[in-house]
């Protein structure tokens, strides 16, 4: 019986560089979450969500952009809508939602970000 070896590359153990592999690679990539808010929206989350606060806009969306999965953004955004005692149902939280969906999601044009 012979023996499969897997041969590896110099780099298959830097994420980094893995990272880029698979976003070069990839048709797929995500992206990037501010291309997916115009300024009205923007506009209207910041009002409906932020209570007009865009500096917690602009930090919440940087820890969005460190989050690798639907999962734990979906679960971020409910953190944040319930510390501001928001309904997920409201205008400016699904607008939120869906734009996020999208970013993990973009090829599901079920979901409307209007």
């Amino acid at each position: 019986m012979e023996k499969l070896i897997y041969r590896r590359e110099k780099d298959d153990y830097n994420p980094q560089i893995n990272i880029k592999k698979l976003e070069e690679n990839s048709p797929h990539h995500l992206p990037d979450l501010e291309s997916l808010v115009n300024p009205k929206q923007q506009r209207r989350i910041i009002k409906k969500v932020f209570h007009n606060n865009e500096i917690d806009f602009q930090i919440f969306f940087r820890k969005l952009r460190s989050l690798a999965s639907w999962k734990a953004a979906f679960q971020l955004v409910e953190e944040e809508l319930r510390q501001r005692r928001i309904s997920s149902t409201s205008g400016g939280a699904t607008l939120l939602i869906n734009i996020i969906y999208r970013h993990y999601f973009p090829h599901d044009l079920e979901v409307k970000i209007e």
